[in-house]
């Protein structure tokens, strides 16, 4: 799998919509280049600070390209934990080692996806290197997995 690095900062004050989310999805989904996935919170992000429903219309504009374009969905689901040691154990209590999965926290920048494994590993795609300091704003770390549903024949 490719560890790509974000094309975009997150800006919204100068029209930049940071990419993160669509990086750790192109890595999941081993995708040549990041552009060949869809920057899908750029194409709901309104003027304004990040919220639960900005980040629900983009997974869900997600989920709907993978549905159409690929035989990988996409689920995601919050996770009660106070830092990140917490998180690590409750991911080693419920998955393997090296399952990579998309984690929704928060950065020195705000707002933040990276890739991790339940084992330690955390790969992040920010420019600098912005790091996992906690869960998001709303007090949960945001569980995503890339999941394999085949194609319908």
């Amino acid at each position: 799998m490719i560890r790509h690095k974000q094309l975009y900062r997150h800006n919204p004050a100068t029209g930049e919509i940071g990419d993160c989310f669509r990086t750790c999805l192109a890595w999941g989904l081993d995708a040549e280049r990041v552009e060949d996935i869809p920057h899908f919170f750029a194409d709901v992000w309104p003027p304004g600070e990040l919220d639960p429903e900005i980040a629900e219309l983009a997974i869900t504009s997600a989920q709907k390209w993978l549905l159409e374009n690929s035989a990988f969905g996409y689920i995601e689901f919050p996770i009660a934990a106070s830092n990140n040691e917490q998180l690590f154990k409750w991911l080693r209590s419920y998955c393997s080692a090296r399952t990579p999965l998309i984690v929704g926290c928060t950065s020195k920048n705000g707002g933040h996806a990276v890739v991790v494994f339940p084992d330690g590993e955390i790969w992040d795609p920010s420019l600098d290197n912005s790091g996992m300091l906690g869960p998001m704003k709303d007090g949960y770390y945001w569980i995503g997995c890339v999941t394999y549903r085949g194609r319908a024949e």
